[in-house]
């Protein structure tokens, strides 16, 4: 008895260990996971889908080349009625020859172009000023491209109202924007460190460990409780007794690597709801009067109160929810036994060449899993249901539980997706392509804005990839150290 209760106060100490070790590991990384979380459900639209259905740009009006005109003669506009060289007011010392350089042709806009002298020299002739002239009076020329530039700029906000006048949310969610409201941070176009300082300093410093608390449940019920009970449950179902041997070392590693995988899938489809709940979690802002959940304890209720109880397990992202939950532990426990038996690769006589196929494998699982995962996240963040609004005799803490829209720390789409596919799908159509961002100059200052980001190979599907690069470096990195180290 007493080896017996040393065991298990052995196996005791290590779980405590190994849930110490993997506490602080989540909170070291909770800042980088929740930036990158924010990136993946982060609603930005492209610039072909906010000019869609827009009316091309007018052409240029055609001018007519200075080198062209005679001198004394100079043309500014072209055409018929073009200003003769004793009415030029903009002829040297009142008369002379016209430049016949290209600069002639380049007209630079005014520092404001709201300025009265500017605003009164293009405004057209008046009656006295017709009758003077006669029926030969020219209009004003027309404005160059700097100049409307600078005037599409000042009136940019006439662009992003509705038919009725009110504004609509425009496509760059920056600092200046007035239509974002005050609770949301703008990432987008942010690198990690510039997109957790940006969130820290809106939100809060401890903001950036929102959820973690429900994260660390999560992975302990999954790793201590669930899924080894599972998989026990299904070796003695079948009776399969090597369970604890290696898979590279067994004949035949296709029965334990299916009840492997199989029960990592039913745990993570069993603990999806705290996954939806430490999503909400970290997605949601902290601002007092917007906030949905006050704590992760109370957003599990509250989510079956106000979406149904059928919103756990029963919702739209269920199916993505299943795929992702089993390609996941697929990938994982698959790909080391496909290397060493149908590659034959051994990770201690070929460190290098191991490392390198495995790092092969870990993009592949990249490239299949982050659609797929950015499809559950959007659809974990979609509240559909009744909401709930609080008694007229509830206290204070009911009002924060109920009858709140989900508010994001980031724009959120605020159209439901109807599914799996409809999202993916939407999110190509919407969020494919080149971006609009504001480009800041050396200074800091957003002088201008709508500028098109250029477009990359994975310009279509962007918007199912955020944080693939991030996440490719860090797979390299890892393949690097696993290398060297055991060589």
């Amino acid at each position: 008895m007493s080896a017996v209760a040393s065991d298990r106060n052995a196996a005791g100490n290590g779980k405590l260990r190994f849930a110490f070790a993997r506490l602080c590991a989540h909170v070291i990384a909770a800042p980088l996971d929740k930036a990158a979380l924010l990136r993946t459900v982060l609603h930005a639209p492209s610039h072909a889908f906010l000019t869609r259905g827009l009316p091309p740009p007018p052409p240029d009006a055609p001018t007519a080349a200075a080198s062209d005109s005679p001198p004394g003669n100079a043309s500014r506009g072209g055409g018929d009625g073009g200003l003769s060289g004793d009415d030029d007011e903009e002829s040297d010392n009142g008369g002379g020859t016209a430049e016949t350089d290209s600069d002639a042709d380049t007209e630079v806009g005014p520092d404001d172009p709201y300025d009265d002298d500017y605003v009164r020299s293009r405004s057209p002739p008046s009656d006295d000023v017709g009758r003077r002239k006669g029926k030969n009076a020219c209009p004003p020329p027309p404005f160059s491209e700097s100049e409307l530039e600078m005037l599409n700029e000042s009136t940019a906000l006439l662009k992003n109202t509705d038919s009725v006048g009110y504004l609509v949310r425009s496509g760059s969610n920056d600092d200046d924007d007035p239509t974002r409201p005050p609770y949301e941070v703008s990432i987008d176009g942010e690198s990690t460190l510039s997109a957790i300082w940006n969130i820290a300093k809106s939100e809060g410093f401890w903001s950036l460990w929102n959820g973690l608390y429900i994260t660390w449940i999560h992975e302990m019920a999954h790793s201590l409780l669930v899924q080894p009970s599972i998989e026990q449950s299904l070796n003695d179902l079948f009776d399969i007794r090597d369970d604890t041997i290696p898979l590279m070392h067994l004949e035949n590693p296709i029965p334990p690597l299916a009840t492997t995988i199989a029960s990592h899938a039913l745990s993570g489809i069993l603990l999806s709801p705290l996954e939806l709940v430490k999503t909400r979690m970290m997605v949601q802002t902290s601002s007092l009067y917007h906030r949905k959940y006050r704590s992760s304890l109370r957003a599990l209720g509250q989510i079956v109160i106000e979406e149904g109880p059928g919103s756990l397990y029963m919702s739209r992202r269920m199916l993505p929810t299943v795929m992702l939950k089993t390609l996941q532990p697929l990938f994982k426990y698959a790909s080391p036994t496909i290397i060493e038996r149908i590659f034959g690769l051994d990770s201690e006589m070929e460190p290098i060449l191991y490392a390198t196929v495995s790092l092969a494998f870990d993009l592949a699982e990249l490239l299949v899993i982050m659609p797929i995962e950015t499809v559950v996240r959007r659809l974990e963040c979609q509240v559909i249901g009744r909401f709930v609004t609080a008694a007229p005799d509830s206290g204070e803490d009911d009002l924060f539980e109920s009858g709140r829209p989900f508010e994001g720390i980031v724009r959120l789409n605020k159209i439901p997706y109807t599914g799996m596919w409809n999202c993916a799908r939407r999110i190509v159509e919407e969020e494919g392509g080149a971006r609009t961002s504001p480009s800041k100059s050396k200074k800091g200052d957003k002088s201008k804005r709508n500028k098109k980001k250029k477009e990359g190979f994975l310009a279509p599907l962007s918007g199912l990839y955020r944080g693939l690069k991030l996440r490719i470096y860090a797979n390299v990195a890892i393949a690097l150290l696993k290398a060297f180290s055991e060589e």
